[in-house]
């Protein structure tokens, strides 16, 4: 649900000071109570010693009226089930596209200095940052293809290029692009992992996906720093919600 709601957060149009919290307290552990405050899109807080008038309540209501008119629009008809599919795994089918993409990309030779932001494209879902899979094949080539949590993780020979299969994985995911001056779609913060590792840095537990980011955090903390990509480690946890 948080996923989800994340994912629709980025697509609606909407004045972040009128609507600041996209995360809610109720103080509760009750089921109804978790999965509410997990699907919070965004919202305001009233305080009960500084109420709001009656006609600032009418406009920050009519606000959000607007906000569901843009929720309608990008449901388009679709029933709450294909919604759902369409937010969980959008991503996932993206990135296999990607990934087929690097096979076949020539290799890029990026400056090893700060990037100008890549390209954005919108639909009427979502924001998506674009990727150049011949960044990721020049960041795969420098890895010389190999797992880099560990480099004895072989899987088996590419037919296109004949090197072990591997897969480009942007540490500090680019969906967080707006929160950084130079570009994250740079070598320095693409790593090249097995298939198995890239999946379990994106679904296993916390605890496990920490290691793995703290282990690359201090892999890649220089490359990162070429770039000017600046981010405590804490922020990285963040970023993966763990």
């Amino acid at each position: 649900m948080r996923i989800i709601a994340n994912n629709i957060r980025k697509n609606l149009t909407y004045d972040h000071y009128i609507f600041p919290l996209d995360r809610i307290d109720l103080a509760t552990s009750t089921d109804n109570g978790t999965n509410y405050m997990s699907a919070h899109i965004c919202g305001k807080y009233y305080s009960l010693s500084n109420l709001p008038s009656n006609t600032q309540l009418a406009k920050d209501l009519q606000e959000m009226i607007m906000l569901y008119s843009q929720l309608k629009t990008i449901i388009a008809g679709r029933m709450v089930e294909k919604m759902l599919d369409f937010y969980l795994q959008k991503e996932e089918i993206e990135d296999l596209q990607f990934q087929n993409d690097i096979l076949v990309a020539p290799t890029a030779h990026t400056p090893r200095k700060p990037q100008h932001i890549p390209y954005i494209s919108s639909s009427i879902e979502r924001q998506i940052w674009r990727r150049n899979a011949s960044i990721a094949r020049e960041a795969l080539q420098e890895a010389h293809y190999l797992c880099e949590i560990n480099n004895k993780h072989l899987t088996f020979k590419s037919n296109i290029t004949n090197e072990n299969f591997v897969e480009a994985h942007h540490l500090i995911p680019i969906k967080f692009q707006n929160y950084f001056s130079w570009s994250l779609d740079v070598p320095g913060n693409i790593v090249s992992l097995c298939p198995n590792c890239h999946r379990k840095i994106h679904h296993a537990n916390k605890k496990e996906r920490k290691i793995i980011l703290k282990f690359l955090y201090k892999k890649y903390k220089n490359a990162l720093s070429d770039y000017d990509i600046l981010v405590p480690l804490d922020n990285i946890y963040k970023f993966y919600e763990c």
